[in-house]
């Protein structure tokens, strides 16, 4: 069966903002009454994260309707710089002519990025144009960030109408990830 996750990563956030985005994000579901505000066992993590409260249902198209029963069904922050990928990449493209690196060494890159060695760029053998890790495009999607948000088994597919309202209460674009581990 497996436990399904979704990500919201707000792009380009510098690391010093990282802490009140995710205070912002947090308080406007509970003030919307999306999650609880007392946290729990809730998430697959080492932290703690915040239940889903009786509006859940507000967030995604098709929503759960079992996810009261479920055990792992929390809403989780990371703050710190961070890769949020679905489980399995099957095309990293370049950013400029859409080559696909997948065959070359990209790991190193993706730590010295975690890192910020100013070592994370790779040269794409289609352009020659040289990029961050962070500027290719995954397929399934992926994203970079110093914040992130997981929803933990909450449903399929964000409202579109939900990310527009997330966007501009953080002033940030978000880039979606969904996977299943």
């Amino acid at each position: 069966m497996g436990d399904h996750y979704s990500y919201i990563v707000p792009q380009k956030v510098a690391k010093t903002e990282a802490p009140a985005i995710a205070n912002k994000f947090a308080n406007y579901l509970i003030n919307r009454n999306i999650i609880l505000a007392d946290k729990t066992d809730c998430v697959l993590s080492e932290k703690l994260g915040y239940p889903p409260s009786e509006n859940y249902g507000e967030v995604f198209e098709y929503p759960d309707e079992n996810i009261f029963h479920l055990r792992t069904n929390g809403f989780g922050i990371t703050i710190g710089r961070g890769p949020y990928f679905s489980n399995e990449l099957d095309e990293i493209n370049c950013p400029n002519c859409a080559t696909d690196i997948m065959e070359l060494e990209w790991g190193d890159a993706i730590t010295e990025w975690m890192n910020e060695t100013g070592k994370d760029k790779i040269e794409c053998p289609g352009c020659r144009q040289i990029n961050s890790i962070d500027d290719f495009v995954y397929e399934p999607f992926g994203a970079f960030g110093e914040v992130g948000f997981t929803f933990w088994n909450w449903g399929a597919e964000f409202k579109e109408s939900f990310i527009h309202d997330i966007e501009t209460l953080l002033g940030y674009q978000v880039k979606i990830v969904y996977g299943k581990i």
